[in-house]
């Protein structure tokens, strides 16, 4: 959306502009190619060449607005509203830089307050979010429409309405202090209610039980202070507790260590494991870059063998090339070696830091701070499959005559701590609670998902995106003053300091410049490798492995590709357009002309067709380049004013189709062509018509789909239905892209067929041409599923 939008004001600009710079226009044609072949993949399914040719269609859009950019800033201020209001949509052009960024800002604003929202989710908090998310959509709205000033604007308004939220949470766990204390106050009395109740099955000491009767009195007078002091550590309670259970403690540090003895064997197995899967990773990297060298050095000799052959010379230059790139190979293979078992090294290291971890805290008994010795009540809360509700609210409608039933629908061991310590939980507020949430939502288990990730040693995303974690993880602790060692690798990369140098022109030196490389906190400007991609038509040949400067002259038209690379580094491109200086231009194309009869004359002012920077349009010369119709004019010629007149033959003799090409040629001999079809058909003859659209439709896989009477789908004034002949084409939308096989029809019926490919499942735009007998033809398209789609 945003590349069209790019091409609207482009092109809007040019009929707002007099007089367009041919680099500038040049500048469009060129992406207009890119543009169009952008679509063509698009519609093929080929969508990362579709992303490839957009993003180059995309610059060469900015470079033709910069163009007009500047000479707008150029000429005297304030001379027009339209020259202004011209100059801001050249200036306030989109680009991709700023879209990603902004793009990039909105996202990240959008995960935070997703956090918030589980968190508000979560707690049941009254905060209302509608706000936000109004402004965060409109932002998002502006970014799809190009306007960039706006889309940062509601973003602004998005992340005043973020630090609402946070103040609104703020209020609501100061609101909700309160009734957790309530809360509190209630649960504990049910509680102690049912197991009062059920003080014989339990095992409690008839002391225990008194202390259990005073702690009620004391909660039932909702005195908070009487109940911190009742409910404390060093209260006769949690003596009681403490005095009964030691045989449950004892038995409970037994499973304890049982539990410790199989966790310790599960992580050495995991870490085991761990091990082999990287000395597996290895192995298969180093068999990997010894395959990679072995086809290289291959390659290599057989291209020598080749060239040796017809050009000893040359061969001798390409051997030392070889070298230098089988040397740079092995460097870069050795490279990633050292990095995976550094990578692996750590990864170990923070498993092993885990386990520990987690051995530490299975340690602590497994109902944290309730006394050991109603493990009873909660193991056998645990056990139980099935419970009735109870009122919690309202503990009076316990259901005294079964009292052990109405004991398991309580959620004990969330509520025994509270009533064992109190005093404790209010300690640690809310507001505590509320931060360390937020903390433990927006922080990122590097450790964790870095281990999950290089276990699947062949999943180069995966480790891409680990590797990605941990580089993010260098670059924020050194942003937060860590260790100076942990930022060596922040800064790496390379940089192109020269990127606004992205035009050239055809037979002048273009020099490759002033690329920096950066690795592992070093300057590794010196290694730096120049490869250049040439358009079609070139005579250049391959440029490979150059050191910086490194010049060449653009012999062709068209876009070079600059790539600078480094082992160990991702790779940095520079696009750059060639231009002819002052090569006419075509600025309004000639259509193309379909006749039948009557046949008027073709009358057209070839200076309105083209244009030339340095030339008036009546200082060119036109001419007739190529002339391929295959009928006869009665004339066809260009007068001293410059008007091509074509005089069609009335007669059957005039009856044909081919292609007009006319030449513009300016006083220094350059020259552009404009071609134009021509088709003259019988007289009478119509196009044919679609009757009725062909419905969609799906088959199943490895069956053919037979359309019996195509011909109830297409109409003509002068032939019948098996008179119309029937061909197709095919776009595959998804699935397989050889699903479709062939369309065939039979001559002289209206039976056509789509040929399947057998084991193949896709979706695919059928489009089927129907062509009456003067050579007219009208298409129709339609979607077809075949097995799964």
């Amino acid at each position: 959306m945003v590349l069209d939008l790019t091409r609207s004001n482009l092109l809007d600009s040019f009929d707002d502009t007099g007089e367009i710079p041919s680099s500038a226009q040049t500048f469009y044609d060129l992406g207009q190619e890119e543009y169009q072949k952008a679509i063509d993949a698009l519609n093929a399914g080929d969508f990362d060449a579709a992303e490839e040719h957009a993003l180059i269609a995309m610059t060469l859009f900015e470079d033709s607005a910069s163009v007009i950019g500047e000479i707008i800033e150029s000429e005297s201020f304030g001379e027009s509203s339209g020259i202004d209001e011209f100059s801001s949509q050249i200036i306030n052009q989109p680009t991709s830089a700023n879209i990603f960024e902004i793009q990039e800002k909105i996202t990240d604003t959008d995960e935070e307050v997703e956090n918030l929202r589980q968190l508000i989710e979560s707690n049941n908090l009254d905060v209302n979010l509608e706000e936000y998310e109004e402004s965060i959509n409109l932002a998002k709205e502006g970014l799809a429409n190009g306007d960039i000033s706006g889309a940062n604007e509601k973003l602004s308004i998005a992340n005043e309405m973020k630090n609402e939220v946070y103040n609104q949470i703020n209020v609501a766990v100061e609101e909700n202090q309160d009734e957790r204390i309530e809360q509190f106050v209630t649960n504990s009395i049910s509680t102690i209610n049912q197991m009062l109740a059920n003080g014989e099955e339990l095992g409690l000491s008839q002391d225990t039980l008194n202390e259990l009767q005073d702690t009620l009195d004391v909660l039932n007078t909702g005195e908070i202070d009487e109940i911190l002091e009742k409910t404390d550590d060093n209260s006769n309670l949690a003596k009681e507790f403490k005095n009964e259970n030691k045989e449950a403690e004892k038995e409970l540090k037994e499973d304890n260590k049982e539990a410790e003895k199989e966790l310790k064997e599960d992580n050495k197995e995991a870490e085991k494991e761990l091990k082999e899967d990287n000395k597996e990773a290895e192995k298969e990297l180093k068999e990997d870059n010894k395959e990679a060298e072995k086809e290289l050095k291959e390659e290599n000799k057989e291209a020598e063998k080749e060239l040796k052959e017809t050009d000893p010379e040359a061969a001798k230059e390409l051997k030392e090339e070889n070298k230098e790139a089988e040397k740079l190979l092995k460097e870069e293979n050795k490279e990633a070696e050292k990095e995976l078992k550094e990578e692996n090294k750590e990864a170990e290291k923070l498993l092993k830091e885990e386990n520990k971890e987690a051995e530490k805290e299975l340690k602590i008994s497994k109902f944290g701070k309730v006394p050991p010795g109603l493990a009873k009540l909660l193991d056998k809360n645990n056990d139980e499959s099935e419970s009735p509700s109870t009122d919690v609210e309202n503990p009076s409608n316990t259901d005294v005559e079964n009292p052990t039933e109405s004991l398991d629908s309580v959620d004990i061991a969330s509520i025994i701590p509270d009533v064992y310590d109190v005093s404790a939980d209010l300690v640690y507020s809310p507001d505590d609670y509320f931060e360390d949430a937020v903390d433990e939502l927006e922080e990122d288990s590097f450790e964790e998902n870095y281990d999950k990730m290089y276990k699947d040693s062949k999943a180069k995303v995966k480790k891409d995106k680990a590797k990605q974690a941990k580089l993010d993880r260098i670059a924020d602790a050194a942003a937060n003053g860590g260790p100076p060692g942990l930022a060596k690798k922040a800064n790496d990369g390379i940089t192109d300091g020269d990127a606004i140098n992205i035009s050239a022109t055809v037979g002048v030196q273009y020099t490759v410049q002033d690329f920096t490389a950066i690795k592992n906190g070093k300057d590794d400007s010196d290694k730096i490798k120049i490869d250049v991609d040439i358009p079609i038509g070139s005579s250049l040949g391959n440029i490979k492995n150059e050191a910086q400067p490194y010049s060449f002259t653009p012999d062709v038209v068209g876009v070079y590709t600059i790539t600078a690379k480094v082992g160990g580094l991702s790779d940095v491109i520079r696009v750059i357009t060639a231009i002819i200086a002052g090569t006419p231009t075509v600025e309004n194309p000639i259509s193309d002309v379909t006749l039948t009869s009557p046949r008027p004359d073709s009358v057209i002012d070839l200076r309105n067709v083209f244009d030339d920077v340095e030339d008036a349009d009546d200082e060119m010369t036109y001419s007739i380049s190529l002339n391929t119709f295959t009928g006869t004019f009665t004339s066809i010629s260009i007068d001293v004013n410059d008007v091509l007149t074509i005089d069609y033959d009335d007669t059957a003799a005039g009856e044909g189709t081919g292609i007009i090409t006319v030449r513009a040629t300016d006083t220094d001999l350059l020259f552009v062509e404009d071609s134009f079809d021509v088709t003259v058909s019988a007289a009478g003859n119509t196009q044919p018509t679609v009757s009725l659209s062909i419905p969609d439709d799906s088959t199943a896989k490895n069956v053919d789909y037979v359309i019996l009477d195509i011909g109830q789908y297409f109409a003509d004034a002068e032939d019948t239905d098996i008179q119309l002949t029937y061909t197709g084409t095919s776009a595959i939308i998804s699935g397989d892209s050889d699903t479709i096989d062939a369309i065939t029809s039979v001559p002289g019926t209206t039976l056509v067929t789509v040929d399947v490919k057998n084991g193949r499942d896709g979706t695919a735009d059928i489009t089927i041409r129907a062509t009456d007998t003067g050579g007219l033809w009208i298409e129709d398209t339609f979607r077809l599923v075949v097995g799964s789609g």
